[in-house]
């Protein structure tokens, strides 16, 4: 079987997040069938969290895939858990994992140790109970397009007609940067 053309995003911000995203992303070539292209790893500032917390570390890597989209999201969650991800019940989930989060009421971000998200898998556009992709909000996040705009300038979202290039210039503005030491 050949594999799809699969877009993950990191990110994290508890302990050392340089050195975890670093270790992440070793281990999540193993679930790629080739090469795997990973960005920079960018730092950017903490939106919607308290005024104490770190910043981010975050980064994207795509590569080819031979696994089913649910298939590879647990791979994903148990990555998390191996890096000692915890979610507090009425905590932030990623609004790709629609059954963890409730659409009536918004819950506050919370910071991790490992987050990782499916952005794309290959062209598909898929709405399952607990897995939505393209990413719902990838495409406003400027800690994902950045990243993604260094490895891939020619990528598009199955569902945007926008280049990435016109999405990070129409992208809310945040601190963001190449992480430096």
């Amino acid at each position: 079987m050949i594999g799809e053309q699969i877009v993950v995003g990191l990110g994290g911000n508890i302990d050392n997040p340089f050195t975890t995203l670093s270790s992440a992303l070793d281990e999540l070539g193993e679930l790629a069938t080739g090469e795997i292209l990973v960005s920079s790893i960018y730092r950017s500032e903490p939106l919607g969290l308290a005024e104490a917390a770190t910043d981010f570390a975050n980064a994207v890597a795509q590569f080819e895939c031979d696994l089913e989209p649910m298939v590879l999201l647990r791979h994903l969650q148990a990555l998390e858990q191996k890096y000692g991800r915890k979610r507090r019940a009425g905590s932030a989930v990623d609004e790709s994992h629609p059954s963890e989060s409730s659409a009536s009421e918004p819950r506050p971000y919370e910071s991790r140790t490992l987050d990782l998200d499916i952005i794309a898998f290959g062209d598909r556009m898929i709405v399952e109970s607990d897995l939505r992709v393209p990413h719902p909000r990838a495409f406003e996040r400027l800690f994902v397009l950045l990243p993604l705009l260094e490895i891939d300038p020619g990528f598009r979202f199955a569902d945007r007609i926008e280049s990435l290039q016109q999405l990070v210039d129409q992208a809310p503005g945040m601190a963001i940067g190449k992480w430096q030491g």
